[in-house]
């Protein structure tokens, strides 16, 4: 049984009908559920479901977009820092598998030196490396949660390593996109816009993302983090 947090979400609803298509029994548990308050609930939960893997798309990113997450700070801290934490405690003491998904937005500009931004690199946009906007920062720091941590490698910038050995994946998304109109869909974004400006950024195709995420846990790749971006 996979359990999905986050079902009804813009990323959650693909996951959603990805295993739907393929048979794959799943059940929808909301985000809000896991607190610590309810830890012991939670496992006695998953354990009754006979839960193989938990998949958490759930997270906060504010509406109408994630500027109003400077204004909804305690939700935005609870949803992308908070609940990450819940579901690895859950989870390792179930002894089950976890995804997360989280986000490329812990990044910006170039990477010094070039050649993009790789999984084993520090955040640069984060509460550590301010200026950060908040929900940046919420996002690095559900990734400290999960265990990783920024370690010092002379004069390279610093990588990103697990404090011991991850127990799940971290999957990133970077601004998604699909052929579906939606406020969500970077598309549709960028056809409503007044202005627009030249930036080089990395995207994630909605469907390629949830694929690749879901072919990790079914080829058992081994955990760890996963830049899931589209080449181009």
């Amino acid at each position: 049984m996979i359990i999905l947090l986050g079902s009804t979400g813009y990323v959650g609803q693909v996951f959603q009908k990805r295993l739907s298509d393929r048979s794959i029994q799943w059940e929808a548990l909301s985000g809000r559920q896991f607190t610590f308050a309810n830890k012991a609930d939670l496992v006695g939960s998953l354990k009754t479901k006979k839960a193989s893997f938990l998949i958490n798309c759930a997270g906060y990113t504010g509406k109408p977009n994630v500027d109003a997450c400077e204004l909804d700070k305690g939700n935005c801290l609870d949803g992308n820092a908070i609940l990450p934490s819940v579901i690895r405690e859950v989870c390792e003491e179930v002894g089950i598998g976890w995804g997360h998904v989280s986000s490329g937005c812990i990044f910006g500009s170039e990477r010094p030196g070039g050649g993009g931004w790789r999984e084993d690199d520090a955040p640069n946009f984060c509460f550590r490396q301010p200026p950060c906007s908040f929900y940046s920062g919420t996002k690095a720091l559900g990734e400290e949660m999960l265990g990783w941590r920024a370690a010092d490698r002379g004069d390279e910038w610093p990588a990103w390593e697990h404090e011991s050995e991850a127990t799940g994946y971290v999957w990133r998304l970077r601004i998604p996109f699909n052929e579906i109109d939606g406020p969500r869909n970077y598309l549709s974004k960028l056809q409503r816009y007044e202005n627009l400006l030249q930036a080089r950024n990395s995207l994630s195709h909605l469907e390629d993302f949830v694929e690749a995420c879901w072919s990790c846990v079914e080829k058992e790749v081994p955990y760890g983090i996963y830049n899931v971006t589209n080449p181009g």
